[in-house]
């Protein structure tokens, strides 16, 4: 994308991005660890005996492609290989991500694992399980992201990573404030996201 529009803006003000980053000066990124948690969470999976995981996500963003990546190198790392068919970018919405999961389903791709960049692709992926009479989390572990009140919503409850919306809301305010009163600030603060074991995963 092209950020030449943020950079010069922040030659008079101070840029605070949330989820984003820019090296450059006056610009704050306050950011979630993305890769790590997907990457983490991808690994549990693999560990439980996962081997053909689905990844679904919503954006190209720099949030979306760390989480993309945090995917990728979990599978690298354990030597599965990476079908282009098993990540798909879909539209934030249930329908998309069921209907998504009914094709492969359909053609014969089968899968035993869905990791989501959005809790309302996980439940696309739980109305799919209830579709095809697949047992969650024995036949098909589930796991959402932002641990909305979505998460709680479902049957089973869905297994969410909590990325701290807040948390970062807060500090993007912290940082501002800093900056704008003449104190140092970090350049990057990096928040750790949190696994919120509920019911569609084994571990």
């Amino acid at each position: 994308d092209d950020c030449s529009y943020i950079i010069e803006a922040s030659s008079e003000l101070p840029i605070i991005l949330v989820n984003g980053y820019i090296d450059s000066p006056n610009i704050y990124c306050v950011l979630c660890d993305d890769y790590n948690a997907v990457y983490n969470v991808t690994s549990s999976l693999i560990e439980n005996g996962r081997n053909h995981i689905v990844y679904l996500y919503t954006s190209t963003s720099f949030s979306g492609l760390k989480k993309l990546n945090g995917y990728q190198d979990a599978l690298k790392n354990n030597n599965i290989n990476l079908n282009s068919e098993y990540a798909h970018l879909c539209s934030k919405n249930i329908s998309d991500a069921l209907d998504y999961l009914n094709n492969m389903y359909y053609n014969g791709l089968t899968f035993d694992a869905v990791v989501t960049s959005d809790d309302l692709l996980a439940v696309g992926a739980i109305k799919y399980s209830h579709k095809h009479n697949i047992k969650v989390p024995e036949q098909l572990e589930i796991i959402g992201y932002n641990n909305s009140v979505i998460s709680r919503c479902t049957e089973p409850e869905l297994t969410s990573i909590d990325s701290h919306v807040e948390q970062l809301s807060t500090k993007a305010v912290d940082v501002l404030m800093k900056v704008l009163c003449g104190e140092s600030a970090d350049k990057h603060s990096i928040i750790t996201a949190d696994i919120i074991k509920r019911n569609t995963t084994h571990f």
